[in-house]
C-alpha cells in the first residue's frame, strides 16, 4: 500500500505541471486575444481620427468657404443691382472665383480622390457629384458645356458630409 503511495506522490508534480502548462496556454490566449481586440480597436479609432481630421475637416471648411462666398458674391447677389455697381460686384466675384472658390475646389477634389478607399467614396453619392462638380466648374467655368450645367453646386453636400461626419464620431 505505501510503495502505490511512494508511486502516485511522483505523479501530483506532474499533474499539477501539467495543469500549470495548460493554464499558461489558455491565460496567454485570451490575453493576446483581448490584446488583439484592443489594437483592432485602436486601429480603427485611428483611421477615424485620420478621416475626420485629414478628409473630413479640410473638405468640409472649403466647401462652406466657397458656398459663403458663392452666396455673399455670387452672380445672383448682384442680379438686381444698377449696370455699374453689378460690374463692381462681378469683378469682386470673378477674383474671388479665381483667387479661392477654383483652388479650393481643386483641394477638394484631391482629397476626394487621394480618399477614395478609406472614405467610401464609391458609395457617396454626394462625394461623387462633388468631384463632378469640382471638375467641371474648375474645367469647364470658362466655357460652359454640358457638364458645367449636369454638377451644378448642391446645397445639401454640407449637410451630407456633416451626416458623414456625425456618423464616424457616432463610431468612435
Amino acid at each position: 500500500m505505501q510503495e502505490k503511495i511512494a508511486h502516485t506522490s511522483y505523479l501530483v508534480p506532474f499533474i499539477i505541471s501539467g495543469i500549470s502548462f495548460i493554464s499558461g496556454i489558455i491565460v496567454s490566449y485570451f490575453s493576446a486575444k483581448i490584446s488583439k481586440s484592443h489594437r483592432d480597436k485602436e486601429k480603427i479609432e485611428s483611421n477615424i481620427e485620420k478621416q475626420l481630421k485629414e478628409f473630413y475637416g479640410p473638405l468640409r471648411a472649403m466647401l462652406e468657404e466657397n458656398s459663403r462666398i458663392y452666396n455673399d458674391f455670387g452672380p445672383k447677389t448682384f442680379q438686381t443691382y444698377s449696370a455699374e455697381t453689378a460690374m463692381v460686384k462681378g469683378e469682386i466675384w470673378e477674383s474671388l472665383k479665381e483667387s479661392v472658390i477654383i483652388p479650393n475646389l481643386k483641394i477638394i477634389r484631391d482629397l476626394i480622390q487621394k480618399n477614395w478607399i478609406i472614405s467610401n467614396v464609391s458609395e457617396k453619392k454626394h462625394l461623387k457629384d462633388l468631384v463632378l462638380h469640382c471638375v467641371a466648374f474648375c474645367e469647364y467655368d470658362k466655357s460652359p458645356n454640358e457638364m458645367y450645367t449636369r454638377y451644378k453646386y448642391n446645397n445639401d453636400w454640407l449637410t451630407q458630409i456633416d451626416a458623414d461626419i456625425k456618423n464616424l464620431e457616432g463610431k468612435k
